[in-house]
């Protein structure tokens, strides 16, 4: 991984540019770590795992929640809600 100041990116962005398509570039802020130039490939893919990784989490609540016995169905909910709205007749 390629590591710059950000005064050597700003004179050479295109060339960091272009090695971001093969590897993330880090761009250093006074000497720290302050922003990662990657492509834009890779950057799809990376939102992909996240939303993978959220999906996943998901269900594992969801099958904690089923094995705790604690919930309602779907049409269950439905029905309690139709019961608290009055009829318009």
């Amino acid at each position: 991984m390629e590591k710059v100041n950000t005064r050597d990116f700003k004179a050479h962005s295109g060339k960091y540019t272009d090695m971001a398509l093969v590897e993330p570039v880090v761009i250093q802020k006074h000497k720290r770590d302050s922003v990662v130039l990657i492509s834009y490939t890779a950057y799809q893919s990376f939102e992909k795992m996240k939303e993978e990784l959220a999906n996943i989490k998901l269900t594992l609540e969801i099958e904690k929640i089923k094995a705790s016995g604690d919930y309602i169905s779907g049409k269950e909910a439905v029905n309690r809600l139709k019961q608290m709205i009055p009829d318009e007749k």
